[in-house]
């Protein structure tokens, strides 16, 4: 009599649905790691005009293909603030777009980035409260947000050069001016990178909701819609492949041995991107003891300039006051 031949083929059945299952999470990985770092053009052209590549055709035929490139809807006016629109020149033609906002007599020029996905008006309660504590203010947008160049974000990785950029462009224009760094989450991170890296000399650096580690924020995140393991070890090694840099070693917990300055570090109580234990060790790291602030009740909510302006005021301009003149 022969042997059933049902076993064998259900083990064929089932390896094929491992490999399919396998294919499927990476692919999604692959999509959500792009999905996240890519944004439409500033003249938003149709998909069919930017899915120029094989890649992100693909995207597109599964759904969806770039997130919406953020952009300004107020300038400094409204809330007070006269500017000037400045053009920052970058390598291979690129540029970076800053709103400059001058002050007669400056303690020194507060150089503002924002966070993920965030263009320069999201920065503005904050410049309106430095300016009234004596500086000057230049707001920049980033590569991939507002009126700068490019369609990439890679969350702190390549936005340390937009820095460096910037911080060169601020000292050759106002020569003297001590330079305070002002970052948002991912614009933190990338103050923190340049920082680290030797490509600025801040004089002091203001870094609400910096994340300790690439795939720990990652992981944060992923892990409420899917198991942690190894969905972010995927999102981020699809990332890192996508924008040509190693997210795993985006750490700016290890960034913060090498970062000098004076430094105040911000998070809100309830964020559960950057948590308690996130915070403490970028805190643990820097070789001078930070100020800490924990804004109570807020959350990945930043600036805390809006949501906590009676916390975030009085420490800032404690935190500026104790700066050398």
């Amino acid at each position: 009599m022969s042997h059933p031949r049902w076993p064998r083929r259900l083990l064929r059945i089932t390896a094929q649905f491992a490999l399919g299952a396998v294919i499927l999470v990476n692919l999604a990985a692959a999509k959500l790691a792009y999905i996240s770092t890519h944004v439409l053009p500033a003249d938003r052209p149709t998909f069919a005009q930017y899915a120029t590549t094989p890649l992100a055709q693909a995207w597109g035929m599964l759904g969806g293909t770039t997130t919406d490139r953020p952009m300004s809807t107020a300038t400094p006016d409204v809330v007070g603030l006269a500017y000037e629109v400045r053009s920052i020149p970058l390598d291979a033609g690129e540029q970076l777009e800053a709103w400059y906002v001058p002050e007669a007599q400056p303690r020194g020029v507060a150089i503002m980035f924002t966070g993920y996905m965030a263009a320069k008006d999201s920065m503005l309660r904050p410049a309106q409260e430095l300016h009234q504590m004596g500086y000057a203010c230049l707001l920049v947008d980033v590569r991939g947000a507002g009126g700068s160049s490019g369609e990439l974000v890679t969350l702190g990785m390549r936005e340390a050069d937009d820095v460096a950029a910037a911080f060169g462009y601020a000292a050759q224009q106002w020569p003297g001016q001590p330079l305070v760094g002002y970052g948002i989450s991912m614009g933190a991170t990338a103050l923190m990178r340049a920082a680290a890296q030797g490509q600025i000399a801040p004089a002091a650096l203001i870094l609400e909701g910096p994340f300790d580690s690439m795939l720990n924020t990652i992981g944060h995140r992923i892990e409420r819609i899917a198991p942690r393991w190894p969905t972010s070890e995927l999102v981020l090694l699809w990332g890192s492949l996508e924008i040509g840099q190693n997210g795993f070693a985006h750490n700016p917990s290890a960034y913060a041995r090498a970062v000098t300055c004076p430094v105040l570090l911000m998070r809100g109580e309830r964020d559960p991107w950057v948590r308690a234990e996130d915070m403490a060790a970028i805190a643990a790291a820097l070789p001078t003891p930070p100020q800490v602030l924990t804004a109570p009740g807020e959350g990945h909510t930043m600036p805390f300039a809006v949501g906590a302006p009676g916390l975030w005021v009085p420490a800032v301009r404690s935190f500026l006051g104790g700066l050398p003149q």
